[in-house]
């Protein structure tokens, strides 16, 4: 019976043990952490609410000191938090530099896609991906865009904030690109005096016939030839074959 109760007692207890980690380990709004430690702290944070919005970290440890939590708070937002004095402390992106990541996929079949670009705009950083299709960077500006591209595919722009390392590598998916071509009108088809219509006949124009390439006048008989399964058995104008036929056929 004792047994039982033990074996009840430490299962409650490690139940309770997962369930405070659990707890614990949840990501909280930086918004409502923020007003939480002005209180425990009894300091002021200067900062703007559209900086802070959707940020969501694990709550730090109670009981640190003032500077191991700003510490905290600046290795895990893409903020700068700095003390202005003993009680206020000024959140910003100024002069803020970050380490970022990602894993760079086709969006159609989601293989990854070795060797692509990843540049920094307006900056001297980049990289490639690796074969795995991953990338990581350090010491990129906050508030710069990054630039990612690969031959085939359309390029794909996106803030450095949202591939801040803090969790997981974010998943960037590239599409293909296609372009559609223009219309080509040929107005001679291989000298002047052929046409060739939509539906695939060809035209001939005897009073229009252009020189061919290599020869000094027109040549009719030549420039028949040219066309696809016309020929000349004797190269006489009268036994012309057109698509293995004979020449009575015509």
């Amino acid at each position: 019976m004792i047994n039982k109760i033990a074996i009840i007692l430490l299962g409650f207890l490690l139940t309770t043990s997962i369930n405070y980690a659990q707890k614990s380990s949840s990501k909280v709004g930086l918004s409502s952490l923020l007003i939480s430690l002005e209180k425990t702290y009894d300091i002021k944070f200067s900062y703007s609410d559209d900086d802070i919005e959707n940020i969501k970290i694990i709550a730090p440890q109670t009981g640190i000191s003032l500077e191991s939590l700003l510490s905290y708070l600046n290795d895990k937002t893409y903020l700068q938090f700095k003390t202005l004095d003993n009680r206020y402390v000024t959140v910003s992106f100024l002069n803020k530099t970050i380490n970022i990541c990602g894993n760079v996929l086709e969006s159609q079949n989601l293989m990854p896609l070795a060797l692509a670009s990843i540049k920094v705009n307006g900056y001297n950083l980049g990289t490639t991906s690796n074969t795995n299709g991953s990338f990581y960077l350090q010491n990129v500006p906050v508030k710069s865009v990054i630039n990612i591209s690969y031959i085939g595919f359309k390029n794909l722009e996106i803030s450095a904030k949202e591939l801040f390392l803090n969790a997981n590598c974010k998943q960037l998916y590239l599409e293909e690109s296609s372009e559609i071509l223009s219309e080509i009108t040929m107005q001679k088809f291989l000298t002047s005096g052929l046409q060739k219509s939509a539906d695939g006949s060809t035209i001939l124009n005897t009073e229009k016939f252009g020189i061919l390439p290599g020869l000094i006048e027109p040549d009719i008989l030549k420039t028949i030839k040219i066309l696809p399964g016309v020929e000349s058995v004797n190269e006489s104008i009268s036994n012309i074959n057109v698509r293995g036929g004979t020449n009575d056929r015509i």
